[in-house]
Protein backbone atom coordinates (compact mmCIF):
# COMPACT_ATOMS: atom_id res chain seq x y z
CA UNK A 1 0.00 0.00 0.00
CA UNK A 2 2.84 2.37 1.07
CA UNK A 3 4.54 1.59 -2.33
CA UNK A 4 0.79 2.62 -4.02
CA UNK A 5 0.61 5.90 -2.51
CA UNK A 6 4.31 6.96 -3.49
CA UNK A 7 3.51 5.84 -6.52
CA UNK A 8 0.86 8.31 -7.09
CA UNK A 9 2.58 10.96 -5.92
CA UNK A 10 5.64 10.25 -9.09
CA UNK A 11 7.88 7.57 -10.95
CA UNK A 12 9.57 5.40 -7.74
CA UNK A 13 12.91 3.86 -8.53
CA UNK A 14 13.26 1.96 -5.71
CA UNK A 15 11.23 1.47 -1.89
CA UNK A 16 12.84 -0.14 1.14
CA UNK A 17 10.88 -0.56 3.94
CA UNK A 18 13.45 -0.93 7.51
CA UNK A 19 10.75 -1.53 10.85
CA UNK A 20 7.98 1.60 11.03
CA UNK A 21 9.34 3.39 8.49
CA UNK A 22 11.55 3.39 5.48
CA UNK A 23 13.18 4.93 2.47
CA UNK A 24 12.11 5.81 -1.32
CA UNK A 25 14.02 7.31 -4.48
CA UNK A 26 12.12 9.02 -7.09
CA UNK A 27 13.20 9.62 -10.49
CA UNK A 28 12.92 13.19 -10.12
CA UNK A 29 12.91 16.16 -7.75
CA UNK A 30 9.28 17.34 -8.79
CA UNK A 31 7.78 13.64 -7.71
CA UNK A 32 9.97 13.69 -4.25
CA UNK A 33 8.99 16.82 -3.48
CA UNK A 34 5.06 16.43 -4.23
CA UNK A 35 5.09 13.18 -2.21
CA UNK A 36 6.24 15.19 0.60
CA UNK A 37 3.61 17.89 -0.10
CA UNK A 38 0.66 15.61 -0.22
CA UNK A 39 1.87 12.64 2.29
CA UNK A 40 3.33 14.35 5.03
CA UNK A 41 0.97 14.68 8.17
CA UNK A 42 -1.69 12.99 6.04
CA UNK A 43 -3.78 11.10 8.31
CA UNK A 44 -4.26 7.01 7.79
CA UNK A 45 -6.07 4.75 10.28
CA UNK A 46 -5.21 6.46 13.63
CA UNK A 47 -1.72 8.20 13.08
CA UNK A 48 -0.19 10.52 10.41
CA UNK A 49 2.02 9.94 7.71
CA UNK A 50 5.61 11.54 7.77
CA UNK A 51 7.53 11.94 4.51
CA UNK A 52 10.61 14.06 4.04
CA UNK A 53 13.30 14.89 1.84
CA UNK A 54 16.89 13.05 3.14
CA UNK A 55 19.63 16.01 4.71
CA UNK A 56 21.92 14.59 1.91
CA UNK A 57 19.05 15.61 -1.25
CA UNK A 58 18.21 18.83 0.33
CA UNK A 59 21.08 21.19 -1.77
CA UNK A 60 19.25 18.86 -5.07
CA UNK A 61 16.03 20.00 -3.57
CA UNK A 62 16.78 23.75 -2.94
CA UNK A 63 18.87 23.78 -6.38
CA UNK A 64 15.33 22.71 -8.21
CA UNK A 65 13.33 24.81 -6.06
CA UNK A 66 15.08 28.14 -7.04
CA UNK A 67 15.16 26.82 -10.78
CA UNK A 68 11.55 26.64 -10.45
CA UNK A 69 10.82 30.11 -9.33
CA UNK A 70 13.11 31.94 -11.52
CA UNK A 71 11.03 30.33 -14.70
CA UNK A 72 8.08 31.53 -13.43
CA UNK A 73 9.27 35.06 -13.09
CA UNK A 74 11.08 34.64 -16.43
CA UNK A 75 7.61 33.12 -18.02
CA UNK A 76 5.45 35.06 -15.70
CA UNK A 77 3.66 32.52 -14.62
CA UNK A 78 1.96 33.04 -10.89
CA UNK A 79 2.63 30.82 -8.17
CA UNK A 80 1.70 30.65 -4.67
CA UNK A 81 3.84 33.45 -3.33
CA UNK A 82 7.16 33.85 -1.88
CA UNK A 83 5.50 33.26 1.68
CA UNK A 84 3.20 30.74 0.10
CA UNK A 85 2.84 26.82 1.54
CA UNK A 86 0.43 24.21 1.56
CA UNK A 87 -1.81 22.06 4.59
CA UNK A 88 1.26 20.29 4.95
CA UNK A 89 3.90 23.17 5.77
CA UNK A 90 5.64 22.92 2.75
CA UNK A 91 6.60 25.92 0.72
CA UNK A 92 4.53 26.24 -2.76
CA UNK A 93 5.76 29.18 -4.11
CA UNK A 94 7.96 27.07 -6.84
CA UNK A 95 4.63 25.53 -7.39
CA UNK A 96 3.13 26.48 -11.68
CA UNK A 97 -0.54 26.00 -12.62
CA UNK A 98 0.94 22.29 -14.45
CA UNK A 99 2.18 20.90 -10.72
CA UNK A 100 -0.91 22.13 -9.14
CA UNK A 101 -2.57 19.82 -11.70
CA UNK A 102 -0.46 17.50 -11.58
CA UNK A 103 -1.00 17.93 -7.36
CA UNK A 104 -5.02 17.62 -7.83
CA UNK A 105 -4.30 14.31 -9.81
CA UNK A 106 -2.63 12.92 -7.20
CA UNK A 107 -4.50 13.95 -4.49
CA UNK A 108 -7.77 11.77 -6.27
CA UNK A 109 -5.56 9.05 -6.74
CA UNK A 110 -4.51 8.90 -2.74
CA UNK A 111 -7.80 9.22 -2.22
CA UNK A 112 -8.69 6.28 -4.25
CA UNK A 113 -5.79 4.08 -2.25
CA UNK A 114 -6.88 4.57 0.82
CA UNK A 115 -10.64 3.60 0.09
CA UNK A 116 -9.36 0.39 -2.00
CA UNK A 117 -6.75 -0.41 1.33
CA UNK A 118 -9.45 0.44 3.78
CA UNK A 119 -9.75 -3.49 4.89
CA UNK A 120 -6.25 -3.46 5.70
CA UNK A 121 -6.21 -0.04 7.21
CA UNK A 122 -8.65 -1.63 9.77
CA UNK A 123 -7.63 -4.73 10.13
CA UNK A 124 -3.63 -4.27 10.28
CA UNK A 125 -2.48 -5.99 13.16
CA UNK A 126 -4.86 -8.99 12.71
CA UNK A 127 -2.88 -9.22 8.99
CA UNK A 128 0.11 -9.03 10.60
CA UNK A 129 -0.48 -11.10 13.38
CA UNK A 130 -1.73 -13.38 10.72
CA UNK A 131 1.11 -13.32 8.84
CA UNK A 132 3.52 -14.00 11.65
CA UNK A 133 1.90 -17.60 12.08
CA UNK A 134 1.83 -18.20 8.72
CA UNK A 135 5.82 -17.50 8.42
CA UNK A 136 5.42 -20.11 11.71
CA UNK A 137 3.48 -22.88 10.48
CA UNK A 138 6.17 -22.70 7.65
CA UNK A 139 9.04 -23.09 9.43
CA UNK A 140 6.96 -26.23 12.12
CA UNK A 141 6.51 -27.87 8.32
CA UNK A 142 9.99 -27.68 7.29
CA UNK A 143 11.52 -28.18 10.87
CA UNK A 144 12.25 -31.90 11.92
CA UNK A 145 9.97 -32.92 14.57
CA UNK A 146 7.37 -35.80 15.61
CA UNK A 147 4.08 -35.63 14.01
CA UNK A 148 2.30 -35.93 17.33
CA UNK A 149 4.50 -32.74 18.67
CA UNK A 150 3.65 -30.87 15.02
CA UNK A 151 -0.28 -31.60 15.74
CA UNK A 152 -0.31 -30.04 19.11
CA UNK A 153 1.83 -27.05 17.44
CA UNK A 154 -1.08 -26.78 14.64
CA UNK A 155 -4.15 -27.14 17.21
CA UNK A 156 -2.24 -24.36 19.28
CA UNK A 157 -1.60 -22.34 16.15
CA UNK A 158 -5.39 -22.99 14.82
CA UNK A 159 -6.79 -21.92 18.32
CA UNK A 160 -4.00 -18.48 18.56
CA UNK A 161 -5.79 -18.01 15.24
CA UNK A 162 -9.61 -18.15 16.40
CA UNK A 163 -8.75 -16.09 19.14
CA UNK A 164 -6.66 -13.45 16.77
CA UNK A 165 -10.33 -13.56 14.82
CA UNK A 166 -12.45 -12.80 17.95
CA UNK A 167 -10.04 -10.05 18.96
CA UNK A 168 -10.05 -8.72 15.78
CA UNK A 169 -13.87 -8.86 15.60
CA UNK A 170 -13.74 -6.95 18.72
CA UNK A 171 -11.70 -4.30 17.44
CA UNK A 172 -13.43 -3.66 14.30
CA UNK A 173 -16.81 -3.38 16.45
CA UNK A 174 -15.23 -1.04 18.87
CA UNK A 175 -14.49 1.55 15.73
CA UNK A 176 -17.32 1.23 14.05
CA UNK A 177 -18.81 2.11 17.75
CA UNK A 178 -16.57 5.14 17.83
CA UNK A 179 -17.65 6.23 13.91
CA UNK A 180 -20.84 5.58 14.83
CA UNK A 181 -20.90 7.84 18.44
CA UNK A 182 -20.65 11.04 16.65
CA UNK A 183 -24.03 10.01 14.55
CA UNK A 184 -25.77 8.58 17.63
CA UNK A 185 -25.13 11.92 19.69
CA UNK A 186 -26.58 13.69 16.27
CA UNK A 187 -29.65 11.49 16.59
CA UNK A 188 -30.13 11.72 19.84
CA UNK A 189 -29.21 15.93 19.62
CA UNK A 190 -32.20 15.31 16.94
CA UNK A 191 -34.39 13.54 18.99
CA UNK A 192 -33.55 16.25 22.11
CA UNK A 193 -34.78 18.74 19.69
CA UNK A 194 -37.69 17.37 18.34
CA UNK A 195 -39.09 16.57 22.03
CA UNK A 196 -38.03 20.65 22.69
CA UNK A 197 -40.17 21.46 20.09
CA UNK A 198 -43.01 18.87 20.59
CA UNK A 199 -42.74 20.69 24.54
CA UNK A 200 -43.38 24.22 22.69
CA UNK A 201 -45.48 23.59 20.54
CA UNK A 202 -47.92 21.48 23.25
CA UNK A 203 -47.24 24.80 25.68
CA UNK A 204 -48.30 27.07 22.80
CA UNK A 205 -51.54 24.74 22.45
CA UNK A 206 -51.72 25.03 26.41
CA UNK A 207 -51.90 28.73 25.89
CA UNK A 208 -54.15 28.82 23.25
CA UNK A 209 -56.42 26.78 25.12
CA UNK A 210 -56.11 29.05 28.09
CA UNK A 211 -56.93 32.02 25.86
CA UNK A 212 -59.79 30.67 24.34
CA UNK A 213 -61.47 30.02 28.05
CA UNK A 214 -60.51 33.46 28.84
CA UNK A 215 -62.54 34.41 26.23
CA UNK A 216 -65.53 32.32 26.86
CA UNK A 217 -65.12 33.48 30.45
CA UNK A 218 -65.61 36.94 29.03
CA UNK A 219 -68.34 36.29 26.78
CA UNK A 220 -70.32 34.76 29.93
CA UNK A 221 -69.57 37.70 31.93
CA UNK A 222 -70.65 40.08 29.07
CA UNK A 223 -73.73 38.18 28.62
CA UNK A 224 -74.43 37.88 32.41
CA UNK A 225 -73.72 41.83 32.84
CA UNK A 226 -76.58 42.34 29.86
CA UNK A 227 -79.11 39.89 31.63
CA UNK A 228 -78.46 42.51 34.50
CA UNK A 229 -78.96 45.36 32.85
CA UNK A 230 -81.98 43.91 31.04
CA UNK A 231 -83.43 42.88 34.63
CA UNK A 232 -82.15 46.61 35.51
CA UNK A 233 -84.09 48.40 32.74
CA UNK A 234 -87.55 46.02 33.35
CA UNK A 235 -87.12 46.76 37.53
CA UNK A 236 -86.86 50.78 36.34
CA UNK A 237 -89.51 49.72 33.63
CA UNK A 238 -91.92 48.00 36.37
CA UNK A 239 -90.90 50.72 38.69
CA UNK A 240 -92.30 54.02 36.28
CA UNK A 241 -95.63 51.26 35.42
CA UNK A 242 -96.43 51.56 39.10
CA UNK A 243 -95.54 55.17 39.67
CA UNK A 244 -97.75 56.21 37.03
CA UNK A 245 -100.28 53.92 38.18
CA UNK A 246 -100.39 55.33 41.65
CA UNK A 247 -100.12 59.09 40.21
CA UNK A 248 -103.37 58.27 38.55
CA UNK A 249 -105.13 56.71 41.62
CA UNK A 250 -103.94 60.09 43.27
CA UNK A 251 -105.29 62.19 40.77
CA UNK A 252 -108.71 60.45 40.71
CA UNK A 253 -108.66 60.71 44.93
CA UNK A 254 -108.05 64.55 44.56
CA UNK A 255 -111.09 64.05 42.04
CA UNK A 256 -113.24 62.71 44.30
CA UNK A 257 -112.65 64.60 47.16
CA UNK A 258 -112.94 67.78 45.14
CA UNK A 259 -116.35 66.10 43.82
CA UNK A 260 -116.89 65.68 47.60
CA UNK A 261 -116.20 69.56 48.55
CA UNK A 262 -118.15 70.40 45.43
CA UNK A 263 -121.22 68.83 46.50
CA UNK A 264 -120.84 69.21 50.42
CA UNK A 265 -120.61 73.26 49.49
CA UNK A 266 -123.52 72.88 47.52
CA UNK A 267 -125.75 71.31 50.29
CA UNK A 268 -124.81 74.19 52.33
CA UNK A 269 -125.82 76.89 50.11
CA UNK A 270 -128.99 74.76 49.60
CA UNK A 271 -129.69 74.71 53.66
CA UNK A 272 -128.74 78.83 53.84
CA UNK A 273 -131.41 79.10 51.28
CA UNK A 274 -133.69 77.43 53.11
CA UNK A 275 -133.26 79.37 56.12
Amino acid sequence: MIRALLTACGPVLSWKRVSTFGFSEFANPEAALRCVRLLNNRPLADKKLLARTDGKMQALVDTYKTEQRSKMEEGGGGGGGAGASNSSGEDASYLDARQRALDDAAGRRLDQIVRDYQHEINNYETIQKEEAISKTARVLEEADISEEKRDVIHREIGKFRESMKEEADVVVRRKRDVKDEPRDKDRERDRERDRDRDRDRERERDRERDRERDKDRERDRERERDRERDKDRRRRSVSRTKERRDDRDKDREREREERERDRERERERERERER
